[in-house]
């Protein structure tokens, strides 16, 4: 398994992630067009509770499939652990649908027919991507995406209301999950259980755990400070959770290749997926960062209305806090690939509580006291994570995130004093960045395909940036100490 696979393994995982994000918007904005916001407020009722009722359910096996599957990849036990899954998980929803049937409560047959839909859309893409088929994914999301856009399209057309944008989910997302398992062998033979809760009880711990920062912020400012603060907080949070994206997809792309070079004892490898892939998060989000936090009240306006300019002075910690929660993201991530999925849980768990309690102890400071306490909690999980990291691989990420911070700070001076900005962009690039990073980002310039001439100026500019280093004295007098 080369760097290669995995570069192509990320880029996958990016595309297919903007591809939903697109579509995911024009699905919520045709909603919005096309119906009343009491049908839309039902549909968005019924998936949220089957969100939360999924997340017990799956008891954490998707993250577990990832390890276990991409562990014991190209061997029978991998297609073992893919069998006894899907079957304990299938059982688990018969037994929930049954329940809700003999209840009689409408609502509750809804939302057991769509927390099944999203089981198997879940666990499907998680034993393709333990098995690195992450272009298989990418297709089969852009055709799920596509799917329910149209059959909510024509529902709506046909007056079925909020049916129709319920139809349309359960609908592409059992498609896509035949789709997906097709093209998965499975051995009907019942894989240790005790390995498989091992990995997948602390996910779930942790998966509650990132409930709470998620969301655990809105209830309480809803509980304690009223609707209308929560709303406020809740278009800052969208909007500057958008930073996430790079760092949770970068993350999705090496997951496979960390847990199969840990279980060869490639601990060396380990080290440099990690390390490029928290420099390559921080050198993407941290300058977006400081730019949306700059133009927050211009965002703030084409986007919502103005009530909410309130929103615009939160941007900046909450931008912050989800630049910290994607470098989390990929620490956390890699303890748990690395064998410390307990770690990893409780992290996640003590964080979440503490974003939510923190939020409401100091509520009558409203949205203000609610992204400050996200900041914190992001930041004190993501320190924790890092010291276990340490302990683990005996890799400390402090360096590395000090300069990039500085990069973070000279994109902002780009805005407002470009020559600055763009000499200390020059000086950090040439710092931190080596030949590999150049193979990389010309990989991904090739995976982009027609889109590749997007990638082009940073080709060029990292290959003046590594000529300057080459050839500096300054630079060599460095390498001629370590040497």
């Amino acid at each position: 398994m080369s760097e290669r696979k995995v570069v192509s393994n990320v880029v996958y995982m990016f595309f297919q992630a903007l591809v939903a994000t697109a579509l995911g918007y024009a699905f919520w904005f045709l909603s919005s067009k096309m119906l009343s916001p009491e049908e839309v407020g039902k549909f968005s009722s019924i998936l949220s509770v089957s969100l939360i009722v999924s997340t017990l359910l799956l008891l954490g096996f998707p993250q577990a499939a990832v390890k276990l599957v991409s562990k014991y990849r190209g061997r029978k036990k991998a297609w073992e652990v893919i069998f006894t899954i899907l079957l304990f998980s299938t059982f688990l929803n018969i037994i929930f649908i049954s329940v809700s049937v003999l209840s009689g409560n409408p609502f509750l047959i809804l939302v057991s027919v769509m927390v099944l839909s999203i089981t198997f859309l879940y666990l499907s893409a998680s034993f393709l991507q333990g098995l690195e088929h992450m272009r298989h994914i990418f297709f089969t999301v852009f055709l799920i995406s596509v799917v329910k856009l149209v059959l909510a399209f024509f529902g709506i057309v046909f007056g079925l209301g909020y049916i129709s944008l319920f139809f349309a989910f359960v609908i592409s997302a059992l498609m896509g999950s035949i789709l997906r398992l097709v093209s998965v062998k499975i051995v009907p033979k019942i894989f240790d259980m005790r390995e498989i809760l091992s990995y997948s009880l602390p996910s779930l711990l942790a998966g509650l755990g990132m409930s709470l920062i998620n969301s655990g912020n809105i209830s309480a400012l809803g509980l304690f400070s009223g609707a209308t603060q929560a709303g406020i907080f809740t278009v800052a949070f969208i909007l500057s959770g958008l930073l996430r994206m790079v760092p949770t997809n970068i993350y999705g792309g090496i997951a496979p290749s960390v847990s199969f070079f840990w279980e060869k004892r490639m601990v060396g490898n380990v080290k440099s997926i990690v390390k490029r892939a928290l420099k390559y998060s921080l050198l993407i989000s941290l300058p977006f960062a400081f730019i949306v936090s700059s133009y927050s009240q211009e965002l703030i306006s084409l986007f919502s209305g103005p009530g909410y300019t309130e929103a615009s002075k939160i941007i900046l910690p909450l931008s912050l806090g989800f630049v910290v929660l994607g470098v989390y993201t990929i620490i956390s991530g890699s303890l748990y690939m690395t064998g410390r999925p307990i770690a990893y849980g409780l992290i996640s768990f003590f964080g979440g509580s503490l974003n939510f309690f923190l939020t409401a102890v100091f509520s009558s400071y409203e949205v203000y006291a609610a992204s400050a306490s996200f900041l914190f909690s992001v930041s004190l999980m993501t320190i924790l994570a890092g010291f276990f990291l340490w302990k683990n691989l005996g890799y400390f990420i402090g360096r590395e995130t000090i300069l990039i911070t500085v990069f973070g700070l000279s994109m902002f001076s780009l805005i407002s004093i470009p020559v600055v900005g763009l000499v200390l962009y020059t000086l950090l690039v040439t710092t931190v960045f080596d030949r590999t990073d150049e193979k990389i980002i010309l990989d991904v310039k090739r995976k982009a395909g027609r889109f590749g001439f997007l990638i082009e100026p940073m080709v060029a500019f990292v290959r003046i940036s590594l000529r300057i280093r080459e050839r500096s004295p300054f630079f060599q007098r460095r390498r001629t100490k370590c040497t």
